[in-house]
């Protein structure tokens, strides 16, 4: 089922139902501070899926720093991304940043039809994919 509503308002019970090949979209206020919806996503919800579980975020550009041009958002979630990917709990499946920056000609060559971006734009879909056993106690 679809649930649109903030980390505060859904509560941890509206992610324990989640199983192997369900989704995960997350676009938070991408600031990881105690108390905030970054804090409770990726401390609290994203240890508790089951492993298999499929996760996007958005506004991420791993392996790049942000854009100097969002300095003053304040934006700090896509360390916390680099936490899940490096102790090998969570894997990249597809990244549209490092397609785009790394992929630029293979990505023409199957889409090109596909429209430019506004300038300014960028691709920042990331998709992981939990390989770690659920933490059921934290």
């Amino acid at each position: 089922s679809i649930q649109q509503a903030t980390i505060q308002q859904a509560g941890e019970t509206a992610f324990k139902d989640l199983a192997a090949g369900d989704m995960l979209f997350i676009d938070s206020s991408h600031v990881l501070m105690p108390g905030s919806d970054v804090d409770i996503l990726f401390n609290r919800i994203m240890p508790m899926l089951p492993k298999g579980a499929l996760v996007h975020i958005h506004d991420i550009l791993l392996p790049d720093p942000y854009p100097d041009a969002w300095e003053w958002r304040g934006y700090n979630e896509q360390n916390a991304v680099y936490g899940l990917i490096a102790d090998s709990g969570y894997q990249i499946i597809a990244s549209s940043h490092y397609a785009e920056t790394r992929m630029a000609e293979d990505v023409q060559a199957l889409m090109p039809d596909l429209p430019p971006k506004p300038d300014g734009a960028h691709a920042t879909s990331i998709w992981l994919e939990k390989r770690s056993p659920a933490i059921t106690e934290i």
